[in-house]
């Protein structure tokens, strides 16, 4: 029997009036915002590449360094689409162990029509609104007690708080380790084990996220060596006023 945490089952509810997603579309924002800046990255990285490299701007030397430079690209985002399948496998593979094996219970899928927050209207000037919340897990420390959100899905990946999420599980590792220590039972065993899956999952969601940011990158390389290939010369005026 746990003694050191509870699980909170997920749920739908429904609120009158608008709720606004603030969080929501600041993360939405700082992800445009963060792969502008990557894209920007890969242009002037581009521009550099095609400066550096080419004397003469006709079209058979800007199509070579832009073939060379976008079978580089490729190969970024062919690698580390690999890298991202390899880690929502192990994703998975964890998911189904912390459920199954550990807290004994069949895993949660999100259903991908519902929204984490969705506005009906429901009359003249009236509102209702939708809430789906993760289910997710409290642990008890002595002094403190964390909950960490369950992901299900790649949309919980980017909008449940992965990182702080991972900073807390890694932060109070040791405090959570010294309070099972005083327990020799199976029990602190498993939660041992199940913390320990729980960090390995954000790990995994981590690590997955690293990789589709490269992969963004590696595409900003194709997109801008083609398009430099065939209009170096325009960029050329313009950049060179």
């Amino acid at each position: 029997m746990a003694f050191t945490y509870k699980v909170n089952e997920a749920k739908i509810s429904l609120k009158s009036g608008k709720i606004r997603d603030y969080c929501g579309y600041l993360r939405v924002m700082l992800r445009f915002l963060c792969y502008s800046l990557f894209f920007s990255f890969a242009f002037i990285v581009t521009w550099k590449i095609f400066d550096m490299h080419i004397d003469e701007a006709i079209l058979a030397n800007t199509i070579t360094v832009g073939a060379i430079f976008a079978t580089f690209g490729s190969s970024v985002v062919s690698i580390f689409t690999l890298h991202c399948r390899e880690q929502y496998g192990q994703f998975n593979d964890n998911s189904k162990i912390f459920y199954e094996n550990l807290i004994g219970s069949t895993s949660w899928k999100r259903w991908p029509f519902v929204k984490r927050i969705r506005r009906s209207k429901i009359g003249k000037k009236q509102f209702e609104s939708q809430i789906l919340e993760n289910p997710s897990i409290v642990f008890f420390g002595s002094t403190w007690e964390i909950t960490i959100p369950l992901p299900a899905s790649k949309t919980d990946f980017y909008e449940l708080p992965i990182y702080y999420s991972l900073f807390r599980l890694k932060r109070d590792r040791a405090s959570y380790r010294r309070i099972l220590s005083l327990h020799k039972n199976s029990d602190a065993v498993k939660e041992i084990l199940l913390w320990d899956c729980l960090i390995g999952m954000y790990k995994n969601i981590a690590l997955y996220r690293f990789g589709k940011i490269l992969i963004w990158i590696g595409g900003s390389f194709v997109f801008n060596s083609i398009i430099f290939s065939m209009f170096y010369n325009f960029f050329l005026n313009i950049l060179c006023r």
